[in-house]
């Protein structure tokens, strides 16, 4: 049950939990917005059913800090590769969104992720991104945060040092859960934005 006394944060494009597991770690009240039903059974935080781009940024005032991770499909290195699949500036309109909704709310931290195809694009509205660590691209404004890596291989990913960069392992499985942040990543993100 969440408190008044929690610090609290919004998870835009919330998707299954990956930044919230991380944020209810320690001790966030954590709201996540999607528009997509399944995920309000998985979801480990308060669920709002809600498109991003109905968001009245006015209404999150208050939060101590909104992240969001929108839709990345088209930004993976898979389709990146593909000639007559390019990412292009229609792909920035839900970063605009979720920018938007950022800036009308004002909160204390904010962070939002992508991937690496998502860089150029991401950076021509947000600059360079303030860290990156493959997969993981974060824009944003957050304190100093250190990062450890044991736990990606429990979330199914693998390091090849030929690559010099961490894959995720291939499967099946639902695009969503392939898309959660790993705890490794959120946590540290988590404790170090605090009150």
């Amino acid at each position: 049950m969440a408190s008044e006394s929690q610090p609290l944060a919004y998870d835009l494009f919330c998707g299954y939990g990956g930044w919230a597991d991380g944020l209810l770690a320690h001790g966030w009240r954590v709201v996540g917005y999607d528009n997509e039903p399944k995920c309000a059974t998985r979801y480990p935080g308060e669920f709002v059913l809600q498109d991003v781009s109905t968001i009245a940024g006015s209404r999150l005032a208050g939060a101590g800090i909104i992240v969001a991770s929108p839709p990345c499909q088209r930004f993976s290195e898979a389709r990146a590769s593909r000639k007559h699949d390019p990412a292009t500036e229609d792909d920035l309109g839900l970063l605009k969104q979720a920018v938007r909704v950022i800036r009308e709310a004002q909160p204390r931290y904010w962070v939002i992720e992508n991937v690496r195809g998502a860089v150029p694009l991401f950076s021509s509205v947000l600059g360079a991104p303030r860290y990156s660590k493959r997969p993981f691209y974060l824009w944003g404004r957050f304190p100093p945060f250190l990062v450890g890596q044991s736990n990606l291989r429990k979330m199914g990913w693998y390091y090849r040092p030929d690559k010099g960069k961490w894959f995720q392992t291939p499967g099946k499985r639902d695009p969503r859960e392939r898309a959660r942040l790993p705890l490794n990543l959120t946590s540290p993100i988590a404790e170090a934005c605090l009150p």
